[in-house]
């Protein structure tokens, strides 16, 4: 890309910290409310995500019957919080002709700044430029590589992966999540998820075991040796290194 070439750029980072290194990076910019004015470029931010599914493509009534849902599109929704920012992006999107994606170079990244560009309206998919690194953002990193720009299109695979995860990881939420709830019969909310519950697991498996941990006592052989003015006392490491206690005394005795 020819950083000469657009009169406006909006340069879109994926937090305010990156916004700001990007601002001491090309210096002489101007703090704006939800933004930076840095003369050719307007450097804004998301949130993390700013939008995620929209829930009522489904039915608001929880039955079996329903189950599974499998809706025939999907519509996104702001979410809570994030309309100040967004309001934001949009009303700077109108300003510009160029747009350079900054945000995580990975695909949460690509898919947090196609839903901001997407739900705004963008249509310069033609003027529409990656950023990435994976370097920390330094003055020197922000310079080199803008002017290694490459066009979005690029990355479309890495965003239709993202968009992918996304639906996957709501339809496999909204379908268990229903199901053990109506299974449950109490009234409450169970919440499943793909990465949710097998984190919980680990956690509780965890806490079960320190829970149910019983001591036993154990005895460590040690020595100290000395060579001439040297001196240090040593452990006696065992066949098994993962069992470097002795659990018997007479063992140790041995």
């Amino acid at each position: 890309m020819d950083l000469h070439e657009p009169k406006k750029v909006l340069l879109l980072t994926e937090k305010p910290s990156q916004a700001k290194d990007f601002a001491r990076a090309l210096g002489g910019c101007v703090k704006k409310e939800g933004y930076y004015d840095c003369g050719k470029f307007l450097i804004s931010w998301a949130l993390g995500h700013l939008f995620e599914v929209d829930d009522s493509i489904v039915p608001r009534r929880w039955s079996l019957q329903t189950l599974p849902l499998f809706p025939s599109e999907f519509r996104r929704k702001l979410r809570r919080g994030a309309g100040k920012q967004f309001k934001v992006l949009k009303e700077l999107l109108k300003r510009v002709d160029a747009v350079v994606v900054a945000t995580d170079p990975g695909r949460e990244g690509e898919l947090i700044a196609r839903e901001v560009l997407e739900e705004a309206g963008w249509r310069r998919w033609d003027r529409t430029y990656r950023f990435w690194t994976s370097e920390a953002l330094t003055p020197e990193v922000v310079k080199k590589r803008l002017k290694e720009l490459r066009p979005a299109s690029a990355f479309d695979g890495l965003y239709y992966s993202a968009l992918a995860r996304q639906h996957a990881d709501w339809i496999v939420g909204v379908n268990l999540t229903r199901l053990v709830s109506l299974k449950a019969k109490d009234r409450s909310v169970w919440s499943v998820g793909r990465v949710q519950t097998p984190t919980l697991k680990i956690l509780v498996d965890r806490e079960r075991e320190v829970r149910n941990f019983v001591s036993e006592e154990y005895f460590v052989i040690k020595a100290t040796f000395e060579k001439g003015r040297f001196r240090y006392e040593g452990t006696l490491l065992r066949e098994r290194p993962k069992n470097l206690d002795l659990p018997e005394e007479e063992e140790g005795e041995e």
